[in-house]
């Protein structure tokens, strides 16, 4: 395997699990991070070579743009697995409240 290559996963699997161990809630996801973090580390370097910008160079790898790659990917990663919050009992009550008004008002 070539180093740059190797280089790359590193980058992306550091970025996976630094962005699981702040955004993630669940165990699952974080195949989910990995996957994603490889993908959008790949994808900014072919980027970054189409684009002709390398400017933090390390090898063959060019690290800026493989890391907003990746953050861009994990970033879309987390937008799709995010648990929704649940609806707070606050919530609740004043929905109930504003039907019962309605009720009453139309009674």
């Amino acid at each position: 395997m070539p180093p740059s290559v190797l280089f790359a996963i590193i980058l992306a699997l550091t970025l996976g699990f630094l962005f699981h161990s702040i955004f993630g809630r669940r165990l699952w996801q974080l195949p989910c991070f990995i996957v994603s973090a490889i993908v959008g580390v790949f994808a900014g370097q072919v980027i970054s070579v189409f684009m002709g910008t390398a400017y933090f160079q390390v090898g063959n790898v060019a690290v800026l743009m493989s890391s907003l790659g990746g953050l861009a990917m994990l970033g879309l990663c987390w937008f799709f697995t995010a648990p929704l919050q649940p609806e707070s009992s606050s919530t609740r009550r004043r929905a109930r409240r504003l039907v019962s008004r309605e009720e009453h008002a139309s009674a």
